[in-house]
């Protein structure tokens, strides 16, 4: 007989879950999630493994909606949430006191919820961060705003201003 040890095991590999059956040093320098109970691919999740959070409900139901939202509070460093919270202080509190906190509020979420998505769907398999799509729903509605009501403003062309600061920044 002949008898042989099995070092290679399921080991998933980047955000696109992809899973190979390697050594456990091969997946350590690929930078993946090696599984050393599992021998197959088929017996592991990769996509639990790697993206994390919490698995499905139901097997076979993608149920995870809050997925849709999270990334809007995820931010990809102090830098990245400085100027989101710059942005909030400044422009977000002045709509706020215009239109009122829930429109505010449901344009924000809407719109941080349809970046996101329409991220995933331009960008599959790259992770999002980021309130970006919030953001610029609300600099939407403030171009709506100033447009609309530009007869009520002190200065048309300040609020305009405003706009064109802080879109390139958002970037």
């Amino acid at each position: 007989h002949l008898l042989c040890e099995v070092s290679a095991r399921p080991c998933c590999i980047g955000l696109q879950g992809e899973c190979t059956i390697v050594s456990q040093e091969e997946c350590s320098f690929r930078k993946g999630f090696f599984h050393e109970n599992a021998t197959l691919c088929s017996q592991v999740s990769c996509i639990t493994d790697v993206c994390g959070l919490s698995g499905f409900l139901f097997d076979n139901v993608p149920d995870q909606f809050y997925r849709a939202l999270l990334p809007t509070f995820m931010h990809a460093g102090i830098i990245h949430l400085a100027i989101t919270l710059v942005f909030q202080a400044t422009i977000l509190r002045d709509m706020e006191k215009f239109a009122g906190w829930w429109r505010i509020g449901f344009i924000y979420f809407a719109s941080g919820i349809g970046g996101t998505m329409l991220s995933a769907i331009l960008i599959p398999y790259q992770p999002e961060v980021g309130a970006s799509g919030a953001l610029y729903g609300i600099l939407a509605s403030l171009i709506v705003e100033v447009v609309v009501n530009w007869k009520i403003y002190k200065s048309f062309f300040l609020e305009l201003a405003k706009f064109f600061f802080y879109w390139p920044s958002s970037f």
